[in-house]
């Protein structure tokens, strides 16, 4: 597992698995930012990157991400390309905003995951810790309000992993000519997270997961 480089950045990336695969097979790699363009600061926001059962990267940023800022530093992604390579790259992006919301990507199929974070959560200290908060702060007065909403994110994809399912979320495929290059996630205003990369974009709805408040 890595570990953290800089301040308010997580890496919880795990090592490549290895095994017998074809010579032409390419083991690659691209950049993934994320970028608030909504209309409201974030507390904390997770990106996890799965390609198929080869690659996990996970990171959070654990900060305020005000409209219209990128994350620092940006996260790194691996793939693999070539004839005969058959994984899918798989994507979620988590975070809670200002009103103490957790919010994520919602593909289709993401109802049983969104079932299983609610319930997660009911129990999670980090989650109870932020209901007994306001609003996210504009002061320096944040740093509580981050860290809870860190704490909450990272039990959460925990849980997540730990079920090793694709369920939630959504498959966006890397291509040879993202190597290298970075592929951004753009949080909108419009309920989409789009992903964009020189090989092409798509995007995916985002939803409310849970509400701290309710």
């Amino acid at each position: 597992m890595a570990t953290d480089s800089v301040e308010g950045f997580q890496d919880l990336s795990q090592p490549e698995k290895s095994g017998l695969e074809a010579p032409w097979i390419k083991h690659r790699t691209a950049v993934a930012s994320i970028v608030n363009q909504t209309t409201e600061a974030i507390a904390s926001v997770s990106l996890i990157h799965k390609f198929s059962d080869n690659c996990l990267d996970h990171y959070i940023w654990s900060g305020v991400l005000k409209p219209g800022e990128a994350v620092s530093p940006a996260g790194k992604v691996r793939y693999h390309t070539g004839a005969g390579s058959t994984g899918l790259d798989w994507w979620r992006v988590t975070w809670v905003n200002a009103e103490k919301q957790m919010v994520a990507t919602a593909p289709q199929n993401f109802q049983e995951i969104f079932n299983w974070v609610e319930g997660f959560l009911k129990d999670n200290a980090s989650w109870a810790e932020l209901k007994l908060m306001q609003s996210l702060p504009e002061s320096g007065e944040a740093a509580p309000f981050v860290a809870a909403a860190a704490g909450a994110i990272k039990a959460a994809d925990a849980m997540i992993l730990n079920k090793e399912t694709t369920v939630g979320f959504k498959e966006y495929m890397l291509e040879a000519g993202d190597d290298g290059a970075t592929v951004t996630l753009t949080i909108g205003a419009d309920g989409q997270v789009a992903f964009t990369s020189p090989s092409g974009s798509e995007s995916t709805p985002w939803k409310v997961v849970n509400d701290a408040d309710d």
